[in-house]
C-alpha cells in the first residue's frame, strides 16, 4: 500500500516556519513586555507564548512550573 507524502509546498512552509520561529517568539515576547502596547495586545502575546511554550500534558506543565519556581 503506498504511503502518502507531504507536498513540496507543505515542506517549504514548514521549513519557513521553523526558520522564523525564534524571531517570531522574540517579537511576541517584546510585545508582551511593551508597557506602551495596549493590554489587549499584550494579553494576546501572553496567550501566544503560553500556547507555544507550555507542554500539552498537565503533568509536564506542573513539572515545568515547579522547576521555574525553583522547586
Amino acid at each position: 500500500m503506498p504511503t502518502s507524502r507531504r507536498s513540496r509546498d507543505t515542506d517549504r512552509a514548514l521549513r519557513l516556519a521553523r526558520r522564523h520561529s525564534p524571531q517570531t517568539i522574540l517579537l511576541t515576547v517584546e510585545c508582551m513586555r511593551d508597557p506602551t502596547a495596549s493590554w489587549s495586545d499584550r494579553l494576546k502575546a501572553v496567550h501566544i507564548v503560553l500556547q507555544v511554550g507550555l507542554p500539552k500534558d498537565p503533568d509536564a506543565i506542573a513539572k515545568a512550573l515547579g522547576e521555574y519556581r525553583g522547586h
